[in-house]
C-alpha cells in the first residue's frame, strides 16, 4: 500500500535515529528505491466533522522513513499490520535487536523493555510461575520463557540476555543518558558491568570524571574513587614522628659543621633541660 508520509505517525521510539544510518539508505533509495516497506498499524481517530478517520502508526522502518522524508519524497510504500501497543513495540524491539549496529548499553536497554512486555502479555513465563502445571502445559505449552525466546531470536546464550538486562536494570537512568555521549563505555560490556556494580551516587561521580577527562573510562575512574589503602601496622603517631625525623635529617644535611656541632653539645643535655625546647621548635615547624 502507498501512503502518504505526513499521514504516519512516529510516536516514542526506544532509539533515535541514526544520521550517517539515514544518509547511507538515502543513497540506496536514490539509486535503487525502497526495497523493503516499511511496517505501520492502522487505525482510527475522531474527525472534527464528527466522523473518523483512519491513521497510521510506524511499527519498523524508521531509518528508512527519514531517509525517504530527507530526498523530498512524499509516499512511501507500507505493509499494514493489525496490533496492539505491546505487540507493535516487541516488533520494533526485535527488529532492532537483529541489527548489528545498537551498543551494548542499547542491547541492554531493549532486552529490559522486551523482557517487561512479555511477561505482561506471557504473566506465566515469569521467574517463579508454575512452567509445570497442567494448565501452563496444556494451555500454553508453544510460550517458552523469557530468556529462551530472546536467546532464540538474537542468537545468543541466555546468560548473555540477563546479563545485558542487568547493566540495564542497574544503572541508574539518567546515568545512561550520558553514557550515550561516551561510545568507549556504551559498548564496552567490562565498563557498563563495573558502572552497574556501583550505586546512583558512585555512578554518576564515575562518569563526571570521565567526562571531565580526569579518567579514561569507568574502572579507572573506580580506582580514583576508591580510598587509599592503609599499609598493615599503620599508626599515625609513628608516621607523624618518622616524618619530623626526616625533616631533622635533612636540616642536619644542610647545616654547617658549626652548626651541626651545636646540635650535637645541645642533644647531649640532660633532657629534662631540652623537652620544652624541643617541643616548641616542632611546633614552629
Amino acid at each position: 500500500m502507498i501512503l502518504a508520509i505526513d499521514l504516519i505517525q512516529i510516536g516514542r521510539r526506544l532509539r533515535a535515529p541514526r544520521p550517517e544510518r539515514v544518509a547511507e539508505l538515502a543513497d540506496s533509495i536514490a539509486k535503487l528505491g525502497l526495497r523493503t516497506p516499511i511496517s505501520v498499524a492502522s487505525g482510527s481517530s475522531k474527525s472534527a466533522g464528527g466522523g473518523s478517520d483512519a491513521t497510521f502508526t510506524l511499527v519498523a522502518g524508521l531509518h528508512r522513513l527519514q531517509a525517504c522524508r530527507s530526498l523530498g519524497l512524499v509516499e512511501i510504500e507500507a505493509s499494514i499490520v493489525q496490533m496492539d501497543d505491546d505487540e507493535r513495540l516487541l516488533w520494533e524491539i526485535d527488529e532492532n535487536l537483529c541489527r548489528a549496529d545498537l551498543t551494548e548499553l542499547e542491547r541492554g536497554e531493549h532486552l529490559l523493555k522486551r523482557k517487561e512486555i512479555y511477561e505482561r502479555k506471557w504473566p506465566q513465563t515469569r521467574a517463579g510461575g508454575d512452567r509445570r502445571s497442567e494448565e501452563f502445559q496444556t494451555e500454553n505449552s508453544s510460550v517458552r520463557s523469557f530468556a529462551e525466546d530472546s536467546a532464540a531470536k538474537t542468537d545468543v546464550t541466555e546468560r548473555a540476555i540477563r546479563q545485558s538486562i542487568r547493566r540495564a536494570r542497574k544503572i541508574d537512568e539518567k546515568v545512561r543518558d550520558r553514557v550515550r555521549a561516551l561510545p568507549d563505555i556504551a559498548n564496552s560490556g567490562v565498563e557498563l558491568d563495573a558502572l552497574a556494580d556501583m550505586d546512583a551516587t558512585q555512578q554518576k561521580r564515575a562518569v563526571a570524571l570521565v567526562e571531565a577527562g580526569q579518567a579514561g573510562g569507568i574502572r579507572d575512574a573506580r580506582k580514583l574513587m576508591e580510598p587509599k589503602a592503609l599499609k598493615p601496622n599503620f599508626r599515625p603517631e609513628i608516621a607523624a614522628d618518622e616524618k619530623w625525623w626526616q625533616q631533622f635529617v635533612t636540616l642536619m644535611a644542610k647545616a654547617s659543621e658549626a652548626n651541626r656541632q651545636r646540635a650535637r653539645e645541645y642533644l647531649d643535655e640532660p633532657v629534662a633541660d631540652n623537652t620544652a625546647v624541643l617541643s616548641d621548635a616542632r611546633g614552629r615547624r
